[in-house]
């Protein structure tokens, strides 16, 4: 067994700020008062209190906003910002510069197989710093990038995730392909469309069909087929559609 490069960031912050808890004999030290405790020699309380005694302070002084550590790699060629290596919310990332009032730091994930400890300021030099333009497609910019939910490609303010290829290799070709894919699949689901403002639409759904209109969902009678609803019909399906109701306060 292995331990991870998160495990091992983290145990370094628990020994830096909370070493109490990490010292060898804690766990030792807790059975005993356990066992004390189970042989009705000590009170639950007492024991929980002595804990307490010493482990409190430790949150009440540790450092604000303590954060696991990060490493710094060097500085950034041509701008001099420095560069670290650092544990983010969602992974470890390369980051370029502290960043102030006026300007954020930049990001950029690790490659593929990378660890905290093994990466190096020449690996976050390699490739541009995303968000990266991959190109253009019909118009309109193509760019790449790391999110909440994962890598992906970013065409006319939507988003198509990345399952196979990183955001800093990812072609112009591979990301059409992604798009007009996801745009294919999206087209399949529509039953029928209104494009006269407000549009609506009838959608195929994971629950069966339904109406959305104004970024709202509106469900369709089971004994009514969703391919013989007009506008009219869809409109007063959504006058009727349920209103959510404010929860009382207790």
């Amino acid at each position: 067994m292995f331990p991870t490069d998160i495990g091992r960031v983290v145990t370094d912050f628990l020994l830096e700020h909370y070493g109490l808890i990490m010292d060898y004999q804690f766990t030792a030290k807790a059975e005993q008062n356990f066992d004390t405790v189970a042989a009705g020699q000590k009170g639950w309380q007492e024991s929980i209190s002595d804990f307490y005694s010493e482990f409190h302070p430790l949150i009440e002084n540790a450092p604000a906003g303590a954060r696991a550590a990060s490493r710094l790699l060097g500085e950034e060629p041509g701008t001099g910002e420095p560069v670290y290596v650092k544990l983010a919310r969602y992974g470890f990332v390369f980051q370029f510069g502290d960043g102030d009032e006026e300007t954020k730091p930049r990001f950029k994930k690790l490659p593929q197989g990378v660890g905290f400890y093994d990466a190096t300021l020449e690996m976050a030099l390699r490739k541009e710093v995303l968000p990266r333009t991959v190109g253009s497609y019909q118009d309109m910019e193509v760019k790449a990038n790391v999110g909440r939910y994962g890598p992906y490609v970013m065409w006319n303010k939507k988003f198509f995730s990345l399952t196979e290829d990183t955001p800093e290799e990812v072609s112009i070709e591979k990301a059409i392909e992604i798009i007009e894919a996801k745009q294919k699949e999206a087209a399949n689901n529509i039953i029928a469309e209104f494009t006269d403002e407000p549009v609506i639409q009838i959608l195929k759904g994971r629950y069966g069909p339904y109406i959305k209109s104004g970024g709202k969902n509106f469900k369709i009678p089971k004994d009514t087929e969703p391919e013989t609803l007009d506008r009219a019909a869809c409109e007063e399906l959504i006058a009727a559609g349920p209103t959510k109701r404010r929860a009382k306060r207790k």
